[in-house]
C-alpha cells in the first residue's frame, strides 16, 4: 500500500494526474463508485470499467423498449428456462441467487434447456443440452422466431398491443431462418429447433436468457436482441417469471468529491477513451 500511495504521490505532484489509469471489472456496485470517486479526487477522468452483460441488455432495453433501464429476471417463477450458454448455476449474474432459483427450478420440476457449445456443470445439469456451433446463438434465437411466428404460437395481444415494426420483424426472420438454413449454421438438428420453439412457446412462463459464462462480458449485442425478442413474442416482458425493466439503482447518494486545483486541471483533460478513439 506504501509503495502505490508513494508512486500515486509523486505523479500528482508532477501536476499529471491523467496519466493515472483505472480498469475496474464491473460499473455497478459499491466498489465501482468508490473507485471512480478516488479517481474523481484524485484529478483522473481516466477511470475504465468493463462492460458486462447488463450493459448489453442495458442498451438492448433502450433499443426495443425505448426506456432507460436495467434488465431484471424473474428467475424464480419461471417454469421454462432457454439458457444461450449462461453459467446458471457458475454464478451467472449474482451467484448466490442464480444457484438458489437452480433449486428452485428442481422443486417445482422447471425444465432448464442449455444450448452452450461446451458441456459446462449447467449444461450436465439442464433437463437438455443442446451443442451450438460457437457464435450462432443469434442464428438459432432468430430461427426459434421463425418457428414460433410461422405456426402462429405468438402472444397476439401482446405484439398487437405493444410491439411496433412487428411485420417487418415476421418478414425478415421468415425469410431468412427456416429451421434448415438455421440448422446448416448452427449445428443443431431442424426438428430439435422446431420442438424448442413450440415448447418455449407453449410453456407458462417461458424465460430465455444471455450473457455467456457469468455474464462477465457483454458478447454480441445481436444476440442481446435476438433473444429478447423471443421474450417479445410470448408477452413475458414486465410479468412474472419474465424479463422486467428495472430503475437504475439510485442507492448510492453521496456528496460529490471534494477537488483541488491539481484535481481540477486533470479532469479537465481529455481521458483516454476520447484519444484512443
Amino acid at each position: 500500500i506504501r509503495e502505490v500511495a508513494e508512486k500515486l504521490g509523486e505523479i500528482r505532484h508532477s501536476g499529471r494526474p491523467e496519466a493515472v489509469a483505472c480498469v475496474s471489472g464491473r460499473r455497478a456496485g459499491t466498489m465501482a463508485a468508490l473507485l471512480e470517486r478516488f479517481m474523481t479526487a484524485y484529478g483522473s477522468p481516466n477511470y475504465m470499467p468493463a462492460s458486462s452483460m447488463m450493459d448489453a441488455y442495458a442498451l438492448t432495453l433502450k433499443l426495443m423498449n425505448g426506456v432507460e433501464a436495467q434488465a431484471g429476471f424473474d428467475l424464480e417463477n419461471a417454469d421454462f428456462i432457454l439458457s444461450f450458454g449462461c453459467g446458471l448455476i457458475e454464478g451467472w449474474g449474482n451467484t448466490v441467487r442464480s444457484i438458489r432459483a437452480n433449486s428452485i427450478w428442481k422443486e417445482k420440476q422447471a425444465v432448464v434447456k442449455q444450448i452452450e457449445p461446451r458441456l459446462s456443470n449447467t449444461a450436465a445439469k439442464a433437463n437438455q443440452w443442446i451443442p451450438i456451433v460457437p457464435g450462432t446463438e443469434e442464428i438459432l434465437a432468430l430461427g426459434l422466431a421463425h418457428v414460433i411466428i410461422k405456426e402462429s404460437l405468438f402472444d397476439y395481444v401482446f405484439v398487437n398491443n405493444y410491439a411496433q415494426g412487428f411485420e417487418a420483424f415476421r418478414d425478415f426472420v421468415l425469410a431468412s431462418y427456416s429451421p434448415g438454413n438455421v440448422s446448416n449454421q448452427t449445428g443443431v438438428d431442424p426438428s430439435t429447433v422446431v420442438a424448442l420453439a413450440r415448447e418455449f412457446a407453449r410453456a407458462k412462463h417461458p424465460l430465455a436468457l444471455c450473457g455467456r459464462g457469468k455474464g462477465a462480458v457483454p458478447g454480441s449485442q445481436g444476440q442481446y436482441v435476438a433473444v429478447h425478442a423471443l421474450n417479445a413474442l410470448v408477452g413475458n416482458l414486465n410479468r412474472p417469471g419474465g424479463v422486467w425493466a428495472l430503475p437504475k439503482a439510485d442507492d448510492i447518494d453521496w456528496p460529490a468529491p471534494e477537488m483541488d486545483a491539481v484535481a481540477t486541471a486533470g479532469m479537465g483533460r481529455p481521458p483516454l477513451s476520447s484519444i484512443l478513439s
